[in-house]
């Protein structure tokens, strides 16, 4: 015999199953029948008509039956599903936020994912140390460069783009930085390079393909300081973020495609199986407010909070 502690728990997890498959559901969809439920969840017909009802009553789904039509979703409450579904909280990991682009974007991202679920941001250098952790499920969402993104996906991995911010939302663009007194390429010149960002990595090698040089392994964020030292020559660069006039640094624009405009918009990535955050995600982000928000931290019109 099954004890109630047995069939509570059958119950709770068939409604927190449904909830996400409702998660991506809307107003007009039709729903699959208890029976296809019952065999898709290996659960009886009793525990997902239970956890139908029990959606309905608390407000999160209303369902009209249309006879041989089959049962169509007339209103749904997508907030109340994923606090149903067991996403409380939603974690995203960015690049540091050493700029006033960063800072913006994540101020924008805070202040308008939060109107809708209890959401927060996690900091990590490099794209690379960001996908993986994503894919361990540390973190739910991540932000990267489209040009970053579109690489994974052609890699194979298992994400997919949620949202897209437009031109020049990641960086305004990059550059190779270099000494004042830089008088142009020679050969065995030391150029730094990131690994574990593929933009850094990927528009450096594209940048010096037809150079003689020695590509010398560096943390992005010392790059100025290896500089300064000799212990490099030059790196590739954001041009965001600040040269301080006692550096003795400038930086040279790079001569490079259009297409590596893609390293300029930033993208918000999630795992692909994950279909219930891409969902809530694609549909309660508002972009334009996020790139209002980023525009005013940027301008110092209201102070980064995040």
């Amino acid at each position: 015999m099954i004890n109630k502690e047995d069939l509570m728990q059958k119950q709770g997890i068939m409604l927190m199953l449904i909830s996400k498959d409702f998660l991506e559901k809307d107003v007009g969809d039709r729903i699959e029948t208890v029976k296809n439920m019952s065999e898709k969840y290996n659960m009886a017909r009793g525990t997902v008509q239970t956890a139908l009802k029990t959606l309905q009553e608390n407000g999160a789904i209303t369902l009209e039956p249309r006879g041989h039509l089959g049962t169509f979703i007339r209103f749904i409450d997508h907030k109340k599903l994923l606090k149903i579904s067991g996403i409380e909280n939603i974690v995203c990991v960015m690049p540091l936020p050493y700029t006033k682009k960063y800072e913006g974007m994540a101020t924008g991202l805070y202040n308008v994912i939060n109107k809708h679920v209890s959401f927060s941001l996690a900091f990590m250098r490099g794209s690379d140390n960001r996908l993986k952790f994503l894919k361990e499920g540390r973190y739910d969402l991540s932000i990267t460069s489209k040009l970053t993104a579109n690489h994974y996906i052609n890699q194979g991995e298992e994400i997919e783009i949620v949202a897209c911010l437009g031109k020049e939302s990641y960086v305004d663009s990059h550059a190779l930085i270099v000494k004042n007194d830089f008088q142009g390429f020679t050969k065995g010149m030391r150029v730094g390079l990131d690994s574990t960002s593929y933009d850094q990595k990927y528009l450096t090698k594209e940048f010096f393909k037809d150079k003689d040089v020695e590509f010398v392994e560096v943390k992005y964020s010392h790059i100025v300081e290896h500089i300064k030292n000799n212990y490099i020559d030059a790196a590739i660069w954001s041009v965001d973020e600040v040269i301080n006039k006692e550096d003795d640094l400038k930086t040279v624009e790079l001569d490079l495609h259009e297409r590596n405009l893609l390293d300029r918009e930033a993208v918000i990535i999630s795992r692909k199986e994950n279909k219930a955050m891409i969902k809530f995600i694609s549909k309660f982000l508002d972009v334009e407010e996020v790139l209002s928000i980023q525009s005013k931290v940027i301008n110092k019109k209201i102070v980064p909070s995040y």
